[in-house]
């Protein structure tokens, strides 16, 4: 004999078996895309370490072991010329960052026949030679609302109030220079030497040793 409610229970255990069913399958399906996120987080995270560990070993590979400050260009030259020395860049810097309006201007001259030390890329003509030629980066083009190539003249007044003038003949890409507000200025061998605002500065050397590893 079938009781009356029997019917009824029985549609009710499959609806709450169904019910039943339907969560253990969202609730696995949760697991596994939390499992999935968790695993592309870790893997994210292992890769962004590998990243900058090699970002870090390249820019080791590129970098100065030791700075000579304060030297004469002699000394500069017999340091480089030492065969314990794998690898050098000879430099000089202005005595000051001049401040002009809202940026800055850094003057500099380097050498930059380097075999391992990274240097200043130039992406567009040459680097200066003459007196008065300089190679400034295409953002301080923009900056002072000049033509972006090269055969721009550029006056410059110092400091000390006296004001030259320099043409372009090389051009650099540094990446964030139009909104760091600081420009190098490049300058050549003859003006580190004879030029006003550098020839009066001490000559610097960067150095990679020979078997620095060991």
């Amino acid at each position: 004999m079938t009781m009356p409610f029997e019917n009824n229970t029985s549609r009710m255990v499959r609806h709450i078996t169904r019910r039943n069913l339907q969560a253990a399958k969202m609730k696995t399906l949760l697991t596994l895309l939390a499992i999935a996120l968790s695993v592309g987080l870790l893997t994210g995270l292992i890769l962004s370490e590998l990243g900058v560990r090699t970002a870090e070993k390249r820019s080791f590979e590129t970098r100065q072991h030791v700075i000579y400050h304060n030297l004469t260009e002699q000394q500069a030259e017999a340091l480089s010329a030492d065969d314990r020395v794998a690898d050098r860049m000879i430099y000089k810097q202005g005595a000051y960052t001049m401040e002009v309006d809202d940026y800055l201007l850094a003057l500099s001259y380097s050498q930059l026949d380097t075999k391992e030390i990274e240097t200043v890329e130039i992406v567009e003509g040459a680097y200066p030679q003459g007196l008065y030629e300089v190679a400034v980066d295409r953002a301080y083009l923009r900056k002072l609302g000049l033509p972006v190539e090269l055969g721009q003249e550029i006056p410059i007044t110092w400091l000390d109030g006296t004001q030259e003038t320099f043409t372009v003949t090389g051009l650099t890409e540094t990446e964030g220079a139009d909104t760091s507000g600081v420009y190098a200025l490049y300058v050549s061998l003859e003006y580190a030497r004879n030029g006003s605002q550098l020839k009066d500065q001490a000559w610097n050397v960067a150095i990679r040793l020979q078997n620095a590893d060991d």
